[in-house]
């Protein structure tokens, strides 16, 4: 695993490492980097296209002040086959890797945020799959 495709480009100044993340998100990563290899968060072919799509620093001006980012919970995931990759992270394959909330399409047309938050008992109605929520 490259430690880089999933840090924000000032995570050195934050001494970041891979304790900054929740284990059973590090899991998953791997689990679905092995079954779709060309997975990527913030780099593709060596080169960094993303900076906010894993571990969100202070520094970063973008989503929710509480994001499950922030704490190490959550990847922005990308892929040339996003749809594909969508299904698998929505289906009960997704959830019996971990995976148990998935943003909903429309608000991630291009990338697959998945995280390890405990979706609200009351609203996630179909325990066979992962939660999806509207940020």
């Amino acid at each position: 695993m490259n430690i880089n495709d999933i840090m924000p480009p000032d995570w050195q100044l934050f001494n970041y490492s891979f304790a900054s993340f929740d284990k059973n998100l590090l899991t998953i990563y791997l689990k679905v980097k092995a079954l779709f290899p060309e997975l990527w968060v913030n780099v593709k072919d060596g080169k960094r296209v993303n900076n906010w799509c894993g571990l969100r620093s202070p520094s970063c001006a973008i989503g929710a002040p509480k994001s499950a980012h922030r704490s190490g919970k959550a990847l922005d995931l990308h892929h040339t086959d996003i749809k594909a990759l969508r299904s698998w992270c929505m289906s009960f394959e997704g959830l019996k890797a971990g995976i148990l909330r998935v943003e909903a399409e429309s608000a991630t047309p291009t990338w697959v945020h998945i995280d390890v938050i405990q979706p609200n008992p009351e609203r996630w109605k179909d325990k066979s799959v992962p939660y999806v929520f509207m940020p």
